[in-house]
């Protein structure tokens, strides 16, 4: 028999899922309009000197942050691979964290990056509560 919390945190988990699913989906489906002024909005996110790094291929780096959001929001929605999508999704946050919080004025703090922070701690909870299961998956295949 499931006790009520357990079947609370089963949905819990379960709203998280979908909750970044949503996000990450609907930012990396955005960065695959054709509209130069959308991708414009999202280019002056992009940190000069990062811009520099990159070659100033800040296009192509735009839309491979789509790929990445894209297959993210499809792990989260199918809860296929879980424990690697919320690890690479945490990874790629606080980069973005740090990238955009970073320069010689501070960067940018503001409600996108708050929103990021947000969004890392959804990951890294989902993370550590799927980091168990996992371990539990691969002991039942073990036999330790």
């Amino acid at each position: 028999m499931i006790v009520q919390s357990e079947r609370l945190q089963r949905y819990a988990a379960l709203s998280l899922r979908f909750g970044l699913a949503a996000v990450f989906l609907i930012f990396g489906l955005d960065k695959f309009r054709s509209e130069e002024a959308q991708f414009a909005s999202w280019a002056d996110w992009v940190p000069g000197w990062f811009s520099v790094l990159i070659g100033g291929r800040v296009k192509g780096f735009i839309y491979v942050l789509g790929v990445f959001e894209v297959l993210a929001g499809l792990a989260f929605l199918t809860g296929y691979v879980l424990f690697w999508a919320s690890l690479l999704s945490s990874v790629f946050l606080l980069a973005t964290v740090l990238v955009s919080t970073s320069g010689p004025f501070f960067g940018k703090i503001d409600q996108s990056t708050i929103r990021d922070i947000g969004l890392l701690g959804g990951t890294l909870s989902l993370m550590l509560s799927t980091a168990s299961t996992r371990r539990s998956t691969e002991e039942d295949r073990t036999g330790r």
